[in-house]
């Protein structure tokens, strides 16, 4: 029984990567790989979320302007062409993901459309 779901799960997979939604995800990451701009700034939110992160494990509270430095890397980030298209793809993508999770909530309740 539990090779027969591990089965289905695996064509449920190969059948969310043929929605369009994961293929414009695929594209847009594809894209944003290439931006260099792009990818000089994930690494420096990437950096500055890892300083938070460590101040935080180590019971310590960002200064003012780390914060700053922070949002402001941000508001950078998204404002790249690149990174927006791709944000808004992995936010189609999971409104999929939410809804097959849905679909999946209902047939374990044995609900049907």
């Amino acid at each position: 029984m539990t090779e027969a779901l591990f089965g289905k799960a695996r064509e449920l997979g190969a059948a969310m990567r043929e929605t369009d939604e994961f293929r414009r995800l695929e594209k847009a990451e594809e894209g944003m790989n290439r931006d260099l701009e792009a990818q000089a700034l994930l690494k420096g939110i990437q950096e500055a979320e890892q300083t938070l992160r460590q101040l935080q494990q180590s019971g310590l509270q960002p200064t003012q302007e780390q914060m700053e430095d922070f949002h402001a890397k941000r508001e950078q980030m998204t404002e790249n062409a690149a990174v927006s298209r791709f944000m808004k793809a992995q936010e189609e993508f999971g409104s999929v993901v939410q809804e097959v999770n849905g679909a999946i909530s209902e047939g374990m309740k044995g609900e049907e459309e």
